[in-house]
């Protein structure tokens, strides 16, 4: 693949990929739905997960873990 196309799946369709970042715990079942509902190849989180407590982050973790397609997080903190 030279620098100039487009990554694509094996059914020759280009990558999707959601960013998603600094949600701050702000992340529930809605999102999961609607992510879930989505065509994404990938959801990637950036930033913060949770708010400033460990319940806070390992709830959004618990959440994110429902989703269907795959995930990638990178987390500042």
């Amino acid at each position: 693949m030279s620098a100039h196309e487009t990554p694509a799946t094996r059914d020759n369709r280009p990558i999707r990929i959601a960013v998603v970042g600094d949600i701050h715990a702000y992340w529930g079942p809605p999102d999961v739905e609607y992510f879930n509902q989505s065509d994404y190849d990938l959801v990637l989180f950036v930033g913060d997960l949770g708010g400033y407590t460990v319940g806070g982050t390992l709830k959004v973790a618990r959440s994110i873990a429902r989703l269907d397609q795959r995930a990638l997080a990178e987390s500042s903190r």
